[in-house]
């Protein structure tokens, strides 16, 4: 006896299957981070414009979870303006911090970092602490630095990382050698799961 799998909604289309006896289906698949922006709960976080007259290292941006939700820092994007004093061989490095200790002054002069939905119909705002530096700032921790050519005014570095509620990143700069004057901007992509 041969069962019929209808569709449940009325319109009473029956299932479809071919000859290797395998259901036939049409399906649309999505990554997490569109499913995210499209629910309004994908943003990106922003530096805004640093300017750097020297050539010590900065903390940029910081960006704690704090949502019982998991936060996905999928990647972070840096734009650097030309160094005047330096040569063209001279690279910036970006360094990216795992749960950087809650001290330094980007932490306690705690100034809002740039923030926005990916979702321009949606008003939601993440459950999160964004900090933005200035030149000089420090942040706790240490990572391996990523040199960046001077060459490149824009590099899209992978983060890839699963923030659970109270995990936090950071991102510090180093402009090049014999730098005197550039800028630079650094902006983190993160949704929730």
């Amino acid at each position: 006896m041969a069962t019929t799998i209808q569709d449940g909604t009325g319109t009473k289309f029956k299932v479809s299957v071919n000859s290797k006896n395998r259901l036939e289906t049409q399906t649309i698949s999505t990554d997490e981070e569109r499913d995210s922006t499209r629910n309004g709960e994908a943003y990106t976080t922003s530096s805004s414009s640093i300017t750097l007259t020297g050539t010590s290292e900065t903390a940029v941006l910081y960006l704690k979870n704090t949502d019982d939700r998991d936060m996905v820092v999928d990647r972070a994007v840096i734009f650097i303006g030309s160094s005047v004093g330096a040569t063209a061989t001279d690279d910036w490095t970006l360094k990216i911090i795992r749960n950087p200790a809650e001290t330094g002054t980007i932490i306690t002069n705690a100034v809002t970092a740039g923030i926005s939905n990916g979702n321009h119909g949606s008003s939601n705002l993440p459950n999160a602490i964004y900090y933005r530096g200035v030149e000089g700032d420090t942040m706790g921790g240490n990572a391996t630095g990523f040199p960046i050519k001077q060459t490149e005014n824009r590099y899209i570095f992978p983060v890839g990382k699963v923030l659970p509620k109270g995990s936090s990143i950071g991102a510090k700069v180093t402009p090049p050698a014999s730098n005197t004057s550039t800028r630079v901007v650094v902006v983190m992509h993160f949704y929730y799961i």
